[in-house]
């Protein structure tokens, strides 16, 4: 957008990935005061390494009255999954690598298994979602024992809110899951939001290039001291490769451990009324 008073004419556009080299190009055409226009770059960014990447976009404009809006800056996360996973899906944890439970806020980095990926810390959300087995360390929040197994030593994954670790994001993705082909698909996940301060867990989907939030209401505050049980109907993205957002926020006080377990995917073929 030309914000300007007179009319911006035949300018370099510009963008930088990862603090690499500019990749420059001409912007052909007059853009008069307070119009916009769009530039599609001939040579596209191209991001093939998983992980976080940064991308500052720019314009070079001679006799730029106002230089400090001339730049943008955004990060993505490439997610690295080679090949979508058609039904059913099932993620128990058990062969995760346990992760720290430190009182440390954003500092814990908890790699998981499987291509389930914690986005990263002050990036794309604030905390990891952390595997553990057994209580976690704050007393009077999170489960004791798993859903899996019901032992102290089967794992499970949990926000840790101690410390300060107040309203803070963690985003657990998910990878990419074929629905071609299927009539019903349901998600299914055991939650666990024990805890006087408990905060939030929200349910994302990303198809068609973009995210849907809250796909169903969030699930808030102190809940009873157990597994609970959350059917997801994903009847909306069938014949679609999705990812699923496990979108989960600490609440106002260290009592606030919330965790996940037993996350699954599949057709719902009849009804149990046991």
């Amino acid at each position: 957008k030309n914000e300007g008073l007179s009319p911006i004419t035949n300018f370099d556009v510009a963008y930088i990935l990862d603090n690499g080299s500019p990749v420059v190009e001409t912007f052909t055409g007059t853009i008069n005061p307070g119009a916009m226009a769009t530039h599609t770059f001939t040579n596209p960014i191209n991001i093939s390494a998983p992980g976080a990447h940064s991308i500052l976009a720019y314009v070079v404009l001679t006799n730029d009255g106002n230089g400090f809006n001339d730049t943008l800056a955004a990060s993505v996360t490439m997610i690295n999954a080679p090949a979508a996973i058609g039904l059913p899906y099932i993620e128990d944890f058990e062969t995760f690598a346990p992760c720290g439970t430190d009182f440390d806020c954003e500092v814990t980095i908890c790699f998981l298994g499987n291509d389930l990926v914690n986005e990263e810390n002050l990036v794309s959300d604030d905390i990891d979602w952390r595997t553990n087995a057994g209580p976690t360390p704050s007393q009077g929040t999170g489960p004791d024992v798993d859903h899996t197994t019901g032992t102290a030593i089967g794992q499970y994954v949990y926000t840790e809110a101690s410390n300060g670790c107040f309203g803070k994001i963690a985003n657990m993705v998910t990878p990419c899951i074929n629905l071609t082909g299927t009539t019903n698909p349901v998600l299914s996940f055991y939650y666990h939001m024990f805890g006087a301060d408990m905060g939030d867990l929200h349910i994302d989907i990303f198809a068609n290039d973009s995210w849907i939030n809250d796909v169903v209401p969030a699930i808030s505050g102190n809940q009873p001291n157990q597994w609970i049980l959350q059917n997801v109907g994903l009847s909306n993205y069938i014949g679609q490769i999705v990812n699923i957002r496990f979108r989960g926020v600490t609440g106002p006080d260290f009592a606030s451990d919330l965790a996940l377990d037993d996350i699954g995917v599949a057709e719902l073929t009849g009804i149990n009324d046991d």
